[in-house]
């Protein structure tokens, strides 16, 4: 679960040490793996701010073409392809 700042975006935060390009795909964005990309912070960290509406959410990173589970994921299911996807719940700001 998460909550989202004020804004009512959820962070996205990875280590991903040697990428050149990491982005976040799923439910949200259509699996668009050009549609959300993170910033690289440094020392191998990456990160995005989202604005999501309360819910459910499957999402998977994807790091130098390759789709990754979220090593964060509380929960995970299998995505189809072999692979797993992790359920996000984004919880009201309010509460």
């Amino acid at each position: 679960m998460k909550k989202p700042d004020p804004d009512g975006k959820v962070w996205f935060r990875i280590r991903a040490i040697d990428a050149e390009q990491v982005t976040v795909v799923g439910s949200f964005n259509a699996w668009d793996s050009g549609a959300t990309p993170l910033r690289p912070l440094g020392d191998g960290w990456w990160e995005a701010r989202v604005e999501l509406a309360p819910g459910l959410y499957e999402y998977a990173y994807v790091i130098d073409g390759v789709w990754t589970t979220p090593p964060e994921a509380k929960i995970t299911v299998p995505d189809g392809f072999g692979g797993h996807n992790g359920i996000l719940e984004v919880l009201p700001a309010d509460l």
